[in-house]
């Protein structure tokens, strides 16, 4: 889900009319004998309480939330959230699978975003008609998608593990296992919604279990024409986050037309390790990994790292002439699991900072220590612990550099007069 700040209250149209791309939505010429939405609540629905009392206005009437599915528009609505100034998180999902373009624009218009950034960024798909769900009345399938949705949006104040614990079972709860063996018998358009909870299910718990179900479900969905690159992207991430690293690279020669990631050579698979903390080695031509197991008893630094304020940082740290020695020195910077870390990114770090190149951890649930990773963070370790931690990118904050001396210092890694000068 993706989170925003709405920019358009100054763009909102006061004539109640919904311009996408030619279309417009109020007031709509009657159709299908159900007359128009009424103009007694006009757009932009930038607070929940405009939405409920528009939605109750337009009951039994034409609007662009009718290209929803019955499921699909439930789901959407459910998970709109309103800030002082409009809509703050926006769920992409069905819009992605249900709507066109237009259509898609005509809701972001709705809602008051029509001029927000969203609205050119946003690509849909729509899945054919045959394989869209019921717009009335949604399947007991239908429904098991919607109340597994609502689990995932409820764990969203966890940490990461115990939020991957809960996507896993949760979805067992919601799809017992009987439903996923029976899935040859589902019509199509329940087959996709099981394999739309799976992926989800795969990719957020992390379990190489669910990652096999997925391909599973997507082998059916070939088998009857339907073929998501979409699905077999998540599958091949899921594949990788779990480090079933063959089976990723399988899928780059099964899908030769698809743009999947290049998955390098493995020298030593993660699983002929011992369990615990392990990462993905690369080697200096990108084009082989090899897992290691990872000694945490020494006093060390560990950087959480992959997004682009970690580049910053990293940039930042080999430029400073008292952090970049103890950096050299102590340091490891640690990326997510293939898969949830972009392979090609990683090429580029390592190319770009080979005196600081990144490792990958094999598998997240396998760095307990660190229950979220917000990037970049530096911690301290030894003895398997986190002694201390501090987040953030300093270029423009030397009062972040300053606290990231003060806690090495107090750990004996460096002088905390260091930088104070």
């Amino acid at each position: 889900m993706s989170r925003f700040r709405s920019t358009v209250l100054a763009a909102m149209l006061t004539t109640g009319l919904l311009c996408s791309a030619g279309l417009t939505t109020g007031p709509l010429a009657e159709q299908d004998g159900r007359p128009a939405t009424p103009a007694t609540v006009q757009p932009p629905l930038d607070s929940r309480a405009r939405l409920d009392a528009w939605l109750e206005a337009s009951r039994g009437m034409r609007d662009p939330l009718d290209a929803f599915s019955a499921g699909g528009r439930q789901r959407f609505l459910s998970g709109l959230q309103f800030g002082e100034r409009g809509v703050v998180s926006l769920p992409f999902e069905d819009m992605r699978w249900e709507l066109d373009q237009e259509q898609a624009q005509a809701v972001l218009t709705l809602l008051g975003l029509d001029a927000d950034p969203i609205a050119k960024t946003l690509q849909t798909s729509p899945v054919p008609s045959s394989w869209r769900a019921d717009p009335h009345r949604p399947s007991g399938i239908d429904q098991r998608y919607s109340e597994y949705i609502a689990l995932t949006r409820a764990a969203t104040r966890l940490d990461d593990l115990a939020r991957a614990r809960h996507a896993g079972a949760g979805f067992r709860q919601v799809f017992p296992r009987h439903l996923v063996e029976g899935a040859a018998k589902l019509g199509n358009p329940d087959l996709l919604l099981l394999t739309r909870a799976t992926s989800i299910a795969a990719n957020d718990s992390g379990d190489p279990g669910l990652a096999e179900e997925l391909l599973t479900l997507i082998d059916l969905l070939g088998k009857r024409g339907m073929q998501s690159h979409a699905l077999i992207e998540s599958a091949q991430r899921a594949l990788l986050a779990s480090a079933k690293l063959d089976d990723a690279r399988a899928l780059v020669t099964h899908f030769p037309a698809l743009k999947l990631a290049s998955v390098p050579a493995v020298v030593t698979p993660a699983d002929a390790l011992p369990t615990g903390p392990r990462w993905w080695r690369l080697s200096a031509d990108g084009t082989r990994m090899d897992a290691a197991t990872v000694d945490l008893s020494d006093l060390q630094i560990l950087v959480l790292a992959g997004c682009h304020f970690s580049v910053d940082a990293a940039r930042d740290i080999a430029s400073d002439p008292e952090l970049a020695p103890v950096f050299a020195a102590h340091a490891h910077w640690i990326g997510q699991p293939p898969g949830i870390e972009d392979l090609n990114a990683w090429k580029d770090w390592n190319a770009q900072f080979p005196n600081s190149p990144m490792y990958l951890v094999t598998r997240r649930s396998d760095w307990a220590l660190f229950r979220n990773w917000p990037m970049p963070t530096y911690a301290v370790i030894r003895s398997g612990k986190v002694l201390e931690q501090m987040s953030g990118a300093f270029g423009n904050a030397p009062e972040l550099r300053l606290a990231l001396i003060a806690m090495l210092g107090r750990h004996g890694l460096m002088s905390p007069a260091n930088g104070t000068e």
